[in-house]
């Protein structure tokens, strides 16, 4: 595969990510949502690149998150327990529940993103 770039402007930040405007094949313009590490900011030029993402980190980041979650939603639910002075099995299960959601969401968005694709949109270059 050939290394595909395309170049266009920042139109929105979420968060990590950016929304890159971009000319398509058809002359319409359209929205890339792109990994932003360098810190690109509204109406800056960036040129986008797809990466390669590895196997091992692509399962590691669709299941660790959930599973870290899960974790801190135990310690959290347990917390939560005494504090609230409510049956412990109670509490762990609320906790978990609340943080499993979170750690679920986190690894939905890099497989709607990444995964299956084994590419990952990257903003590669900045001009300010």
């Amino acid at each position: 595969m050939e290394k595909q770039e395309k170049f266009g402007k920042v139109s929105e930040l979420k968060g990590y990510r950016a929304l890159v405007l971009v000319k398509g094949q058809d002359g319409e313009e359209q929205a890339i949502d792109a990994l932003n590490n360098l810190n690109a900011k509204k109406g800056d030029k960036v040129k986008v690149v797809w990466r390669k993402t590895s196997r091992m980190r692509d399962i590691s980041m669709i299941v660790g998150p959930p599973l870290l979650c899960i974790a801190a939603g135990i310690i959290f639910g347990y917390r939560m327990a005494l504090y609230l002075k409510m049956a412990i099995d109670m509490g762990i299960a609320a906790g978990v529940a609340i943080w499993l959601l979170l750690g679920i969401s986190y690894s939905f968005r890099y497989w709607r993103y990444a995964y299956g694709r084994g590419l990952q949109p990257v903003i590669d270059a900045v001009e300010h």
